[in-house]
Formats: structure tokens, C-alpha cells, sequence
């Protein structure tokens, strides 16, 4: 199964911003994905229609003016439903993404 505990909004004070982001990326841009029965951090999303409502949870963002640092996307071919861990900075409430629970990376 799939574990929902993970930190999906972080709120950073201004003069910590860009250092955060930094970090947060090195450690994102890390993950590995792949079989969740070897050594991996992420394995697939549980739900064939994950990988579609998260595209357009990021679309949205970055339509509305939010910045993909990392991930974002689909990972691998057509039937794979691995979704790449995503770091999604300059973010306001008026995106999908601040709103609904996304249940991805």
C-alpha cells in the first residue's frame, strides 16, 4: 500500500526561502524510484488516475505562476505509474495544488 503521511504544503518565512529551496531539492532530486520490494524511497502510485491529476495539479500551478524545481511529471512509459517527486515553489491559494490533497510525490 501506500503511505498519505507525507508533507505536501511547507509555509517559510521569506528570509529562509531561498536556502530552503535549495535544500529541499537536493534531498528531492535524491529519491529513487522503483519496486517498493527493493531498496527504493518511492515506489508507483496505488491509483491508474494519479498520474493524470497530478499533471494537472501542476499545470495549474505553473500556469498560474508557480515554479517546477523538480519533478512535475510521469516517470517511465505509458503503463508505468511512477510520478516523479516534485518540488513546486512561488505558490499562492489560488492553485489547485494549495487547495486539494494531491496523494502524490
Amino acid at each position: 500500500g501506500q503511505s498519505c503521511c507525507s508533507i505536501e504544503r511547507v509555509y517559510v518565512h521569506e528570509s529562509l526561502y531561498s536556502d530552503f529551496l535549495d535544500r529541499a531539492h537536493q534531498v528531492i532530486s535524491g529519491y529513487n524510484l522503483g519496486d517498493p520490494t527493493t531498496e527504493v524511497d518511492m515506489g508507483p502510485m496505488a491509483q491508474p488516475q494519479a498520474i493524470e491529476f497530478l499533471e494537472g495539479q501542476v499545470k495549474d500551478a505553473q500556469e498560474r505562476g508557480a515554479r517546477v524545481l523538480c519533478g512535475g511529471s510521469k516517470v517511465g512509459d505509458e503503463r508505468a505509474r511512477f510520478f516523479a517527486p516534485t518540488l513546486i515553489a512561488d505558490c499562492d491559494h489560488s492553485m489547485e495544488v494549495m487547495r486539494e490533497e494531491s496523494f502524490g510525490p
